[in-house]
């Protein structure tokens, strides 16, 4: 794979996308940019070509320090000439006075080993890496230290912070890189074209970008801080947490808020817990909020929250949850309540006669399709896909604020309820439009017209276009509207649960969607949703129970 990736690249194409890069950075973020992050942008622009070429091959890479005679880049004809301009324009620090642990992990085991024989010391090519780094340490320190700086060159790249300032300016994220543009260098992977402009950027000030900076950091420690148990750890970093104030931020100090109460929440510390819980508004943070108040025997106040939240439930598990808890609640202060009825959904049984290495899902569409029948898997997937299809343009539209660098999936407000809001008159009108004279066809031709390119309801490994085809061959068209419509009201919420199998008649316009469940499975709350929805809209589906 390697090689061919190489093979489908142009000669430096690193150094062009590094370029594209800063490039972007500079012309949306000129005015919040510091001097030194400025100058880092001149001084690279004005490198020589193989020069530049090194820098960005070591600073892509995640160790720190480098032997010189140790990289393999074909393209850069003089590496040490390369690595000599770098030194001179501050980007590079060629021999320096380097910690002797972060040396000793530029060796292996062999080289460490024919070191410690040539000082003649009996050292066994039976010893693992760690004892001849333990020999090193103890007794050959400043030998090994000599003998590097006679025999080798070490590299340390500079300006890793500002790399990182500028991966952060560009995609709004850390966890994208520059091998995202290797995904269309090499038509692995295309990105839709939209339109980015200055007043779209992601950042609108630099105490927005430190204070993200921050929350990344704590993010990392309250990680760490958390598998420990460490209560007190995770106390202190959640001090500095809440904080932070910057408005973009809000959903993500929210969501540490909420992972917060569930770790004092598991440690028992129901007070601690239920602080947390009331200062992030995500689900489920004011269910847990109610259920803690019921343990530290607040039942009044759990009521009171517990009705709050039937009053303006956020989403659909807020309601599920108001309708069971409520009733409990209600019970325990000897208050008068209405029974919830138990919801039944239609379910058919299968017994499987040897059960000992059965795949249930696998065994269970053999078993439908001996009635006749044919099926597929569909799960969500096929469902956020379509959704994807039909409403691409809609999707990809250049609107203000949701956009911001040429690599994006999809709008930064896709999985909110903005989305719908403020695409509503958009929304509703292909809602319509489905069933339409050659609608399928259409969807069909944007399925060819934009395989591969990024979009993150669409998943092109596991879709098919013969399972679209028939879907939409064999559902009728207002029941893809019924789907469509509350998916579109809330992506985040509506976008799992759906049944496990498409199954349908080959010579009918029949089809039913079937959730599979093994035994001891349960249906869970998103499944009973959609089942729900199914039910009221007349959507033909079914639990399938297998049971040994």
């Amino acid at each position: 794979m390697a090689e061919l990736t190489q093979n489908r690249l142009k000669t430096g194409y690193y150094h062009s996308n590094f370029l594209t890069l800063i490039n972007f950075v500079h012309k949306q973020y000129e005015d919040i940019l510091k001097k030194e992050e400025k100058l880092f942008i001149k001084k690279f622009k004005k490198l020589p070509r193989p020069a530049a070429m090194l820098y960005v091959r070591l600073i892509s890479r995640s160790a720190p320090l480098f032997r010189l005679d140790k990289l393999n880049y074909p393209e850069i004809k003089d590496m040490m000439g390369a690595a000599k301009v770098l030194a001179k324009e501050g980007f590079l620090v060629i021999d320096g006075d380097w910690e002797l642990e972060e040396q000793l992990r530029l060796f292996t085991k062999p080289d460490l080993i024919d070191f410690l024989k040539s000082l003649e010391v009996n050292a066994k090519t039976s010893w693992s890496r760690s004892e001849a780094v333990e020999e090193v340490e103890a007794y050959y320190e400043s030998d090994f230290l000599d003998w590097v700086n006679k025999d080798h060159t070490t590299l340390l790249p500079l300006g890793e912070e500002i790399v990182l300032l500028f991966r952060l300016l560009f995609f709004g994220n850390l966890e994208q890189t520059l091998s995202d543009f290797i995904l269309e260098d090499i038509g692995v992977l295309r990105y839709e074209k939209y339109r980015t402009t200055k007043k779209d950027r992601f950042f609108d000030n630099r105490k927005v970008i430190d204070e993200t900076y921050k929350l990344i950091e704590l993010q990392g420690e309250l990680y760490f801080a958390r598998e420990a148990g460490d209560e007190y750890e995770v106390e202190d970093l959640m001090k500095q947490v809440l904080k932070i104030k910057s408005k973009p931020l809000k959903r993500k100090k929210e969501k540490l808020c909420r992972m917060a109460g569930q770790f004092f929440e598991k440690q028992k510390d129901f007070e601690r817990a239920l602080y947390y819980y009331k200062k992030s508004s995500l689900p489920p943070a004011r269910e847990r909020a109610v259920r803690v108040l019921d343990k530290l025997g607040e039942e009044k106040k759990a009521l009171s929250l517990c009705e709050k939240i039937g009053r303006d439930p956020i989403d659909d598990s807020e309601k599920d949850f108001f309708l069971m808890y409520r009733e409990k609640l209600k019970r325990k202060l000897g208050k008068e309540y209405k029974k919830q009825e138990r919801e039944v959904f239609y379910t058919e049984e299968l017994k499987v006669p040897n059960p000992k290495g059965i795949k249930i899902e696998p065994w269970t569409l053999a078993q439908i399709e001996k009635t006749g029948l044919k099926g597929f898997y569909v799960e969500n997937y096929l469902w956020t896909s379509l959704f994807g299809l039909i409403f691409w343009d809609i999707i990809f539209k250049s609107k203000p604020g949701v956009f911001y660098n040429p690599f994006q999936r999809g709008p930064n407000d896709l999985y909110s309820e903005d989305f719908y809001l403020s695409r509503k008159s958009e929304i509703d009108k292909r809602i319509k439009w489905i069933g339409n004279k050659d609608w399928a066809n259409k969807v069909l031709d944007i399925y060819d017209k934009k395989k591969l390119t990024a979009n993150y309801l669409v998943r092109w490994k596991q879709v098919k276009k013969s399972d679209i085809k028939k879907v939409l061959s064999k559902v009728p068209s207002e029941h893809i509207q019924a789907v469509m419509e509350r998916m579109s009201k809330s992506l985040r919420h509506h976008s799992a649960g759906f049944p496990d199998l498409f199954t349908y008649h080959p010579r009918k316009k029949e089809y039913c969607l079937v959730e599979v469940k093994g035994p001891g499975d349960q249906l869970q709350q998103s499944q009973k949703r959609w089942l729900r929805y199914f039910k009221e809209r007349q959507i033909p589906c079914k639990v399938l129970k297998v049971v040994y």
